[in-house]
């Protein structure tokens, strides 16, 4: 059986990934904070998540190769976040000097 049919058996819709059919994905997902570097880092811990991942984001999955884009940021959420940060530079910049 399908996953559309699995999800719809269940009462869920196939429509909207969440990485909540089973958690294991959502759960797999870490993230390491660098603050010396001044980075931060988020991956998936299990290669398993990992490559289930992949073929969503990536590659596509199902016979018709459906690609569901669930990990990154949409344009809008970048802008936000860019304004959010400026902000809190020009704060610290004018705290500091």
């Amino acid at each position: 059986m399908d996953y559309k049919k699995v999800r719809e058996k269940k009462g869920k819709s196939a429509d909207r990934v969440d990485l909540r059919s089973s958690g294991r994905m959502l759960d797999d997902i870490k993230a390491e904070v660098s603050v010396g570097e001044n980075r931060s880092e988020m991956f998936f811990n299990a290669i398993e998540s990992f490559d289930k991942a992949y073929r969503h984001q990536v590659s596509g999955v199902g016979k018709n190769k459906v690609v569901r884009k669930f990990f990154g940021l949409t344009e809008e959420e970048k802008s936000g976040l860019t304004g959010i940060f400026s902000a809190h530079v020009e704060r610290v910049l004018k705290e500091n000097l």
